[in-house]
C-alpha cells in the first residue's frame, strides 16, 4: 500500500474549489482505486493523505485529465505553495473496531452473511452496518457498483435481473 500526502498553504478556496475537491476524490477513489482519501485544514494550511495499492494507480491518477485541470488551477489560483510525498506504508496498526477489508471482500463477506440475492443498494448498507469497510467516497455506492461489476467479470458473483433492478449474489465455493 502506498500513501500521496498533499500538503498545502492555501490562498483562495472558493466554490469552485469545493466543488473541484469533491470531484476529485470521487475519481481517485470510483476510478483509480484509491482505498481511502482524508483531508483536512486549519487556518491556511490543507492536509489530504490518499492511500492506494499501487505506484501505476497513482501514475495513472496523476495523467488523469480532469486531475490535471485540478493540478493546474491549484498552482495558478488555490494554493501559494505545495508539497507531494508518495510513501510505501510498512506497517499499519489499528484499533478501530471496524474491518481492513477490500470493497470487493466486503461486499463477497456481506453477500455470504445474507445467502440470498441483493441489490447494490442492500450490499452497501450490509457492509456499513457490519463495519466490513470505511468508504471514503461521498457517494459510496459509485465505488461499490464498478467491484460488483469487477466480481461478475471474474464469476466470483452472479447477476440476476428482475425488470429494471440487478441483484447479486456470491457463488458457492
Amino acid at each position: 500500500m502506498y500513501a500521496v500526502i498533499f500538503k498545502a498553504k492555501s490562498n483562495t478556496l472558493d466554490n469552485e474549489y469545493i466543488t473541484m475537491a469533491n470531484r476529485m476524490r470521487e475519481l481517485a477513489i470510483e476510478k483509480y482505486g484509491c482505498t481511502d482519501f482524508i483531508s483536512v485544514s486549519e487556518n491556511d494550511i490543507e492536509l489530504t493523505i490518499s492511500y492506494w495499492k499501487s505506484e501505476e494507480d497513482i501514475k495513472e491518477w496523476k495523467k488523469d485529465t480532469e486531475h490535471i485541470i485540478a493540478q493546474e488551477l491549484g498552482q495558478s489560483k488555490w494554493y501559494d505553495s505545495y508539497t507531494i510525498q508518495i510513501a510505501k506504508v510498512v506497517r499499519e496498526y489499528s484499533n478501530s473496531k471496524s474491518s481492513n477489508m477490500t470493497i470487493q471482500e466486503a461486499i463477497k463477506q456481506s453477500l455470504k452473511d445474507v445467502d440470498s440475492p441483493k441489490s447494490a443498494n442492500e450490499i452497501l448498507d450490509h457492509i456499513n452496518k457490519n463495519n466490513y469497510y470505511s468508504f471514503g467516497a461521498n457517494e459510496p455506492i459509485k465505488a461499490v457498483r464498478p467491484e460488483l461489476t469487477k466480481l461478475f467479470n471474474k464469476g466470483i458473483v452472479l447477476r440476476e435481473q428482475h425488470n429494471s433492478n440487478e441483484f447479486y449474489y456470491v457463488l458457492k465455493a
